[in-house]
């Protein structure tokens, strides 16, 4: 635990954190393990472990604005869950249909702050930056 707030701990291992109320945790005097406790915690080792393998970019290329728009959900919670401040989506370029679609879908997702086209390096106009609350 690095800090208590008025109902809930911070909790940590090595670089992920992640906040849970107090009746989700149990408090030992037990060295500190990676390994998923087995009491108390539980849901923080779960949400920790995904967050370790969480990756900065998805790929829908190929996918209809629905399909994509399905995965996307998922994976914009995984990002907002694993504190990533920014993601990569690339959609290709073909003929923009994709790419304006998921422009909307963006536009209207709670949690996306802004977009913005990834550098050219990253895919150009083939990919997009999403800033993250």
């Amino acid at each position: 635990i690095t800090d208590v707030l008025a109902k809930e701990a911070t909790v940590q291992i090595g670089a992920l954190k992640t906040n849970l109320p107090f009746e989700k945790c149990t408090l030992t005097n037990e060295k500190p393990s990676l390994d998923p406790p087995k009491t108390g915690c539980k849901r923080a080792a779960r949400e920790l472990a995904k967050m370790a393998g969480f990756k900065s970019e998805i790929d829908v290329r190929g996918k209809t604005v629905e399909e994509a728009a399905l995965d996307l959900d998922k994976y914009i919670d995984d990002a907002v869950l694993a504190n990533a401040g920014q993601v990569r989506v690339i959609h290709g370029k073909g003929t923009g249909a994709l790419k304006k679609g998921l422009i909307e879908y963006f536009d209207a997702h709670p949690s996306v702050r802004s977009h913005a086209m990834a550098a050219l390096n990253e895919g150009g106009s083939g990919a997009t930056v999403l800033f993250l609350r």
